[in-house]
């Protein structure tokens, strides 16, 4: 384990105890930062933890509550979702993590993906292989869609106007033998990573919740696209993840997205 990872996995478990510790809090604090997508006060004091100890290295953060914005293509930077699946943590739903990614010239070098209530680690660096709590993962060695199970996700803002993956939602359902809609993008890849799942799609999201998983899936032997099948790289906010033999014919199945 490099020096990076170990600073990385120390900062995330700090951030972790916060939000185990944290989780069926009475008199919650809400904020709403939409009519569907939640805030709250361990959102922001988990990544006050990682702020402080990731701002002392030499990249600097972007982070999803308090410094979202937008790095240039070349530039090497953490991306930080301090607490993902906010929705699932407010309504003591027990299924949310944390999610750590290091990007050099437009792609994750590494990753830390921490779930606080099974005290799971996903660990990942370019070149060396996906771990859980040590171990090594892959991805699963199914072949056949009608045999897997798979996961996804729908926008805050759906609308009859906009893409709200419904349609995919029902396409897939009928050709695959599970779907599973969970509310955390960063285990969602987790688990395609340690074979638990066999593909995950999702649009409408951010850097931070795509960035370590997506080197964990490709760590691990399967693949992550745009919905398209284009490579994937930061600025996209679309994502699919699967093992290879799934790719292709999700991607079939899935409506056109983004095709620019």
């Amino acid at each position: 384990m490099s020096d990076v990872m170990e600073f990385a996995l120390q900062s995330g478990r700090k951030a972790a105890k916060i939000l185990a510790e944290g989780f069926g809090s009475k008199g919650l604090s809400l904020l709403h930062k939409s009519q569907r997508e939640l805030v709250t006060e361990f959102d922001r004091r988990s990544e006050e933890v990682l702020l402080r100890d990731l701002s002392q290295t030499p990249w600097p953060v972007q982070a999803e509550e308090t410094c979202p914005g937008t790095s240039t293509p070349g530039e090497t930077y953490w991306a930080v979702d301090p607490l993902d699946g906010t929705n699932n943590f407010a309504f003591g739903i027990p299924h949310f993590a944390l999610s750590i990614a290091l990007i050099r010239e437009g792609a994750p070098v590494l990753g830390v993906i921490i779930d606080p209530l099974r005290k799971e680690e996903f660990c990942v660096e370019m070149g060396n292989g996906s771990f859980l709590n040590g171990k090594p993962i892959w991805v699963s060695s199914r072949k056949e869609i009608g045999s897997g199970i798979v996961a996804t996700g729908f926008p805050y803002d759906r609308s009859p106007d906009n893409y709200n993956n419904t349609g995919n939602f029902s396409r897939v359902t009928l050709n695959v033998r599970g779907i599973r809609r969970m509310g955390a993008a960063s285990l969602d890849l987790a688990y395609v990573s340690c074979g638990r799942f066999d593909a995950y799609w999702e649009t409408n999201l951010k850097i931070w919740d795509m960035a370590a998983g997506v080197l964990l899936v490709k760590e691990s032997g399967g693949m992550a696209t745009r919905l398209s099948g284009a490579p994937w790289f930061p600025g996209h906010d679309d994502i699919l993840a699967s093992n290879p033999p799934f790719h292709h014919p999700l991607r079939k199945l899935l409506d056109l997205y983004d095709p620019i």
